[in-house]
């Protein structure tokens, strides 16, 4: 029967409606259907059943309570393929599943020579391996974890799997805004890890790793340090995983330990964090901290988490420590950048919106000048003259919040830089022969954003504690392929 020689794919949102076929040519192609029908109607669809592998154990009720909706379904024929980790076209499929009723079995391919011939051809054999139903296979090609050899499953009886996407699994992990909680999800992380990348004998972080990070933290006192290092928490995190979603608040510091952590903006990689690299500083600060960029992990990563919580209360057992990281604990990072958290669409309180719109020249609230925690008046560099507020706007959503702690290097003489940078507070030094200031409300970078000049002429550093803001020029670059009429002539 042609109808038995292929796989049947449904997916859970599809009414069970569809699977009657309308006039059947043969008796036995409508009584197969009903039997089809009976078994997605069979006590697999239960949300318990879906969400029980121990693979999700640790995960709060919540989140198990949505991933059943999330799954593929598919019913599968005898002898036809569920599930492989490469396709036709060798392209990964990056996902699991699980065997919710049948059996299945996997076959993996051997190699060996034929016995006393050195030379002899090598055979390659298949090896089976019995699949029971409530098995759960795929788990660490979900996670995009390196494996060996091609992994393929196909059906001994009549099949019902749920396929489980990465891509899927990691926008249900950004929308919640949730880390990995299972606890073998996480040891599968850490052996990958430990196998690619393995620690050094002493603990990550060290005293030195964070001074280094967090200059601020230097040469405080030991045991505010200890309790700062005992507050904090490892995480990790699979291969494009978020650290924090954009746009959203922020309350901790993260500090690489291992792998490799990615800022991207509108598509553009602004730069790439390895051991030792520490972002969302500024989360630290009073807050809240809302980043206008994506912290992706390009691979398996290991990351220390400090809180702001676990700050503020190391702060208070330590009091003396207070004044010395004042200015970045009080920092009002958003007003400053301008940055709000987003509002719900038929809030009828505007105050955050109008709070994130800079550029807008006579329609802001009042001049930069007037309050010197208010975000920069883009409208009032000359730079942007003569943009629109809409581009404008687009601009302020794209600007890289940056935090410079005192003889902070922004970049040196002859290096190769793109960017336009805004001093929202602080100063910043340019060491030419005869130095330039620039202090809150300037900017400066303008040859590098437009491309007129690639080397920097000086060198830049932090007098004080300063919050600069970035905009890129791959990211303008961008803005300006979705705002053409904004491009001056002879823009490429």
């Amino acid at each position: 029967m042609a109808f038995v020689s292929r796989q049947l794919r449904v997916r859970t949102n599809l009414p069970l409606s569809t699977l009657h076929l309308t006039h059947h040519k043969f008796l036995q192609e409508s009584q197969e259907c009903q039997r089809l029908l009976s078994l997605l109607e069979g006590q697999w669809k239960e949300e318990a059943v879906v969400a029980s592998p121990p693979l999700f154990h640790g995960f709060d009720n919540k989140f198990l309570s949505l991933l059943p909706q999330l799954v593929e379904m598919r019913v599968v024929l005898p002898e036809n393929e569920i599930w492989s980790s490469t396709s036709q076209d060798e392209c990964p499929e990056f996902s699991l599943f699980f065997l919710l009723k049948g059996s299945a079995e996997e076959i993996l391919p051997a190699q060996r020579k034929r016995r006393g011939n050195v030379n002899a051809e090598i055979q390659v054999k298949a090896l089976r391996r019995t699949i029971s139903q409530g098995a759960c296979e795929g788990a660490a090609h979900m996670l995009s974890l390196k494996q060996e050899g091609e992994r393929k499953f196909a059906a001994s009886t009549v099949c019902v799997a749920a396929v489980l996407h990465r891509k899927v699994f990691l926008h249900l992990l950004h929308s919640q805004n949730v880390p990995i909680q299972a606890v073998e999800m996480l040891r599968l992380l850490e052996e990958a890890l430990d196998k690619s990348e393995p620690l050094p004998d002493h603990t990550l972080p060290t005293f030195e790793m964070l001074e280094t990070c967090l200059p601020l933290f230097s040469g405080l006192d030991e045991a505010f340090m200890g309790s700062i290092l005992n507050g904090g928490s490892k995480r990790f995190y699979m291969e494009g995983q978020q650290l924090c979603a954009p746009k959203h608040r922020s309350d901790a510091c993260f500090v690489v330990l291992r792998g490799e952590v990615s800022i991207r903006m509108s598509g553009v990689t602004l730069a790439t964090h390895r051991r030792g690299k520490a972002l969302h500083i500024l989360a630290l600060a009073a807050g809240p901290f809302i980043p206008s960029y994506e912290t992706l992990c390009v691979r398996a990563s290991e990351v220390w988490v400090l809180s702001r919580t676990v700050l503020m209360t190391s702060l208070d057992q330590y009091p003396a420590m207070k004044s010395i990281l004042e200015q970045l604990t009080t920092l009002q990072v958003a007003r400053l950048t301008g940055m709000s958290e987003p509002q719900e669409e038929d809030s009828e309180d505007d105050s955050g919106v109008m709070q994130g719109l800079r550029g807008l020249g006579d329609n802001a609230k009042e001049p930069a000048e007037a309050d010197p925690d208010s975000p920069i008046d883009l409208a009032q560099l000359s730079i942007f003259t003569g943009v629109s507020n809409e581009f404008l706007h687009w601009i302020q959503e794209n600007l890289e919040p940056r935090i410079l702690f005192s003889d902070d290097t922004l970049f040196g003489e002859g290096e190769k830089t793109e960017d336009l940078y805004i001093v929202c507070k602080g100063s910043i030094c340019m060491e030419t022969e005869e130095p330039e200031t620039f202090c809150r409300g300037s900017c400066f970078g303008d040859a590098h954003l437009l491309g007129v000049s690639q080397g920097a002429v000086a060198t830049a550093v932090s007098l004080e504690m300063s919050l600069v803001q970035v905009l890129n020029r791959q990211v303008l670059l961008s803005g300006l392929a979705q705002f053409p009429s904004e491009a001056p002539a002879g823009t490429p």
